[in-house]
């Protein structure tokens, strides 16, 4: 049961980030905007993530059996970087709905 809950929240991120900015974005370039928003999120997404786990893996921890605390450090430090992204965003994000 957890594991149908997980799943079915894992896309959350990607659709509610891409409804967030269909509502600020003119409409005159709404494709552009989502365009870009896909592009960079696949760039970053599937470049610096298993970057980021095997250079912790390799660099920081020295063993390669250490690669579940290289995935939860580099979850942990992705989940903060969002949540500082929504708390910078969010009052601009009111004001635009206003």
């Amino acid at each position: 049961m957890f594991l149908c809950v997980t799943y079915s929240l894992l896309g959350m991120p990607t659709v509610l980030a891409g409804t967030a900015l269909q509502q600020l974005s003119p409409p005159a370039i709404r494709a552009q905007v989502m365009a870009i928003q896909v592009l960079l999120v696949n760039l970053l997404a599937l470049s610096l993530g298993p970057l980021a786990v095997a250079v912790l893996t390799d660099h920081v921890f020295k063993q390669s059996t250490s690669v579940g605390y290289a995935l939860a450090w580099t979850d942990g430090a992705g989940a903060l970087a969002a949540i500082a992204a929504f708390l910078a965003a969010r009052r601009r994000f009111a004001e635009q709905r206003l």
